[in-house]
């Protein structure tokens, strides 16, 4: 990643996959030797995969001594950003009884469950705050393409 991919000495090839499934089979299968993505913690729990890296802000409670990016060195955003959107100017009042559905849902026991499930972190931005924490990831990575060289044909990013 920009001048911190240097940092190791390492040369990783980026093989684009259709989805995180694809990922996790050429990972099982041998045909890679490291994959990023959403994978199935059933494969880690029966210890066919192994987690290296969390890409994550926080460390895991489920998985507490597996390392996130602050821990090796790298203090980047690491976005996971799932979210509601709606069509630019819709009106604050239907803005606040959205964010306060949405704030009621992810206190409800099956949402929690499912959370932890599926290993991810419930955390809630309102509008205002997502805005903002998904500008400063836009920038952020924009940089690092940049850095890397990797520019959209549009010139959209990185410029």
């Amino acid at each position: 990643m920009g001048e911190n991919g240097k940092r190791e000495k390492v040369q990783f090839m980026h093989i684009p996959f259709k989805s995180t499934l694809e990922a996790q089979t050429a990972l099982l299968g041998g045909h890679v030797l490291v994959a990023a993505g959403d994978f199935n913690y059933s494969y880690v729990e029966s210890g066919k995969t192994r987690l290296i890296l969390l890409f994550r802000e926080e460390r895991s409670a489920e998985y507490p001594k597996t390392p996130i990016l602050k821990d090796v060195g790298y203090d980047i955003l690491v976005p996971m950003v799932l979210n509601v959107a709606g069509p630019k100017g819709l009106p604050d009042e239907i803005v606040r009884k959205l964010e306060d559905a949405f704030t009621r849902a992810m206190k409800e026991p099956a949402f929690v469950n499912g959370m932890k499930d599926l290993r991810l972190p419930i955390e809630y931005r309102n509008s205002r705050d997502l805005n903002t924490y998904v500008a400063q990831n836009y920038a952020t990575y924009g940089r690092m393409l940049k850095d890397m060289a990797l520019k959209e044909e549009t010139g959209a990013i990185g410029k």
